[in-house]
């Protein structure tokens, strides 16, 4: 049995006969507040991370991020402000359009006007 401990049952117990177990230490409120502060920084770090690490997992065995469909669920502003885009640029299209077929149209007007004259 190794040195500093006691054999209760098979289990061994360290330490149990040298000192009795440490009494915690109390600690200042700021320090506490300090210690609260740390853990929740970790926290967000470490959820961080497992956010971007599970998307990673999920763009490698599923595609893009986009059809990850039942995990993903649009936002309902950005699904708008994509319809909204897609209208604005067709919208842009047809004045392109537009605005070549009228100037086609002036310069054929500007031909006959040459010719008239």
């Amino acid at each position: 049995m190794p040195s500093g401990g006691i054999s209760i049952h098979g289990k061994i117990l360290w330490g149990a006969s040298k000192e009795p177990p440490p009494t915690p230490t109390r600690l200042s409120k700021r320090q506490v507040k300090h210690k609260v502060e740390s853990l929740t920084t970790q926290l967000q770090v470490m959820t961080a991370q497992r956010n971007d690490l599970r998307d990673r997992l999920i763009l490698v065995t599923e595609g893009s991020l986009d059809n990850r469909w039942p995990y993903h669920r649009p936002n309902p502003f950005y699904e708008k402000l994509k319809m909204e885009h897609q209208q604005v640029m067709s919208d842009l299209q047809n004045f392109e359009n537009e605005n070549w077929e009228a100037s086609q149209k002036l310069s054929e007007l500007t031909k006959e006007k040459v010719f008239l004259w």
